[in-house]
């Protein structure tokens, strides 16, 4: 692709010469003559690879709109735009532990039997602006097995970064039953509790 240094812009083609006025500037590239059909791109064994990768892109895409779903009452008030992105994301890095299966054909089913899912799920944010390690500045005990969180000695005022304007801090918990062969869960939201700033 050559650039176009001109007191004037081209867009347009001319004797096979594409001119493109985009963000990049004005931009000059030889045209296609002939555009690939969709036959022809899956009868051609080079383009597996990309063919695989968007099916497991669209596996996951369609597994993490329950995902997303799991504790939407909270994810609802986040004001974080990557959220969605976040979640494909880390279901493909489950999708990688699937050693078992060829790509293209890899399963959450699979993936999620690793070793190493305690690395890849626990710290998950679903607000990455303000995650739960930046906003809580004291320690706290987390016991999945009886759900609980504990936050000894909990004083609002020294123990959370607080947003300007904040005078209360809502705290809830979640639990949530992902099945995710079938894409249903359910989800049982502790019972909020409110502290003022002081």
């Amino acid at each position: 692709m050559a650039k176009v240094i001109a007191p004037f812009k081209l867009s347009g083609t001319l004797e096979g010469i594409n001119f493109v006025d985009s963000s990049e500037g004005n931009n000059a590239r030889i045209a296609r003559e002939k555009f690939m059909t969709s036959k022809e791109f899956y009868a051609n064994p080079i383009y597996d690879r990309i063919r695989d990768h968007g099916k497991e892109m669209g596996y996951c895409a369609l597994k993490s709109r329950a995902f997303r779903q799991l504790a939407v009452q909270f994810y609802r008030n986040s004001k974080d735009v990557s959220f969605a992105g976040r979640a494909n994301q880390i279901l493909l890095e489950i999708l990688d532990e699937d050693t078992l299966n060829p790509k293209g054909q890899r399963t959450l089913e699979e993936g999620l039997k690793s070793p190493f899912l305690n690395e890849i799920l626990v710290g998950f944010e679903g607000n990455k602006q303000r995650p739960l390690s930046k906003i809580l500045l004291t320690d706290f005990l987390h016991n999945p097995e009886e759900r609980t969180l504990i936050i000894p000695n909990f004083d609002a005022l020294h123990h959370l970064d607080w947003p300007e304007g904040a005078t209360h801090v809502h705290l809830a918990m979640a639990t949530a039953n992902w099945d995710f062969t079938n894409n249903t869960f359910a989800t049982c939201y502790g019972e909020e509790i409110i502290r003022s700033k002081d």
